[in-house]
């Protein structure tokens, strides 16, 4: 449900537009005797009177949980596209989720058709042959689909048992705990590597292919849209809370230590840490998919690591605010990105 009533719009080549609307704009006689309006003029509206595309964010109450929070006005239109035509918050997107393939498809996951399945499926014996050379014992008897586990004994480390693993996992380069990580962790971590930042490198690494739905969720909430520009293409997931300040926490509350290596925790531990990793991200909401030379230039100004949800919304002020045109491509200034929307 759309709690506001009214919202702040700052002018630039919106203001014909509020104009023909009948709303007052301030102005002043420039040197050049022209009347012009004075830089970063903000007018209270009606809601009713923005774009449909506009992006100022409006507070919305969540359906499913009542909680309000924020979306841009554009992306609380285009949840009429929607099959469930209902306002979701980032924690209970995958609720939403839920009702609309119960709706639709009468499962809760279309991973349960068949025929959505089956479109990613691959020959066994191709599968097979791919573990054997990584020096791998495939103890599967089938490939189901790519979210089920596939079960195999690393050569090297027959003492370990079986091991477990997804398609997507493996064909990434992952296997073995005991081999390949060691080795990837072995390259990535230790205080001489100046990305080591005392060991949780290591752990994250290992960390960030459990939030992959996270992202997955992130994207559909924002329509797979830029969540500053609301360009599509290739985005890249941003955390507004750092995913390492995320991590730390996790280990806070389990009461483990850093390690240097993640191989260094043992199977329940790594089964503890992921499945509160997944919980925390959707504590902290949902990440903005963001265009990499928008997500590249708040790394530059803000650094990485240790972000928060306060200098992100501080960025996106900024960036509205044209503070960044003269540091970004002619396609992602604000000001003609306003000039798109307009159009």
């Amino acid at each position: 449900m759309l709690i506001s009533k009214e919202v702040e719009v700052e002018l630039s080549n919106n203001v014909k537009y509020y104009e023909n609307l009948g709303y007052s704009i301030p102005r002043y006689k420039n040197k050049n005797g022209k009347m012009v309006f004075p830089k970063h003029t903000k007018i209270t509206v009606k809601i009713e009177d923005l774009p449909l595309n506009s992006h100022v964010l409006v507070e919305v109450k969540c359906d499913y949980c009542k909680t309000p929070y924020s979306i841009s006005y554009k992306n609380y239109n285009n949840r009429n596209k929607d099959i469930i035509n209902k306002d979701c918050c980032g924690n209970c997107i995958a609720k939403k989720n839920t009702e609309s393939n119960l709706l639709v498809y009468g499962v809760h996951s279309t991973m349960q058709i068949p025929e959505i399945s089956n479109q990613i499926k691959l020959t066994y014996d191709y599968i097979k042959r791919k573990f054997e050379e990584r020096n791998y014992i495939l103890i599967s008897t089938e490939y189901i689909h790519n979210t089920l586990p596939l079960h195999f004994i690393c050569k090297e480390h027959l003492d370990k048992g079986v091991q477990s693993i997804i398609w997507t996992q493996f064909n990434r380069g992952f296997g073995c705990n005991y081999c390949s990580w060691d080795k990837i962790s072995e390259l990535r971590s230790g205080e001489n590597n100046p990305n080591w930042k005392g060991g949780i490198s290591s752990l994250q690494i290992y960390l960030r292919d459990k939030i992959n739905q996270w992202k997955i969720d992130s994207l559909h909430f924002f329509n797979y849209q830029c969540g500053i520009t609301n360009f599509t293409g290739n985005l890249e997931i941003h955390h507004k809370y750092a995913f390492n300040l995320i991590c730390k926490e996790v280990l806070d509350s389990l009461n483990i230590d850093l390690r240097e290596k993640f191989t260094l925790y043992n199977e329940n531990e790594l089964e503890m840490i992921s499945n509160l990793i997944i919980i925390k991200h959707y504590e902290y909401g949902l990440g903005i998919p963001l265009l990499p030379s928008i997500h590249n230039l708040y790394h530059k100004i803000y650094g990485k690591g240790y972000n928060t949800p306060e200098e992100f919304d501080e960025f996106k002020s900024r960036y509205y605010n044209f503070e960044f045109d003269n540091l970004l491509d002619d396609n992602y200034k604000y000001s003609n990105v306003l000039l798109k929307e307009v159009g």
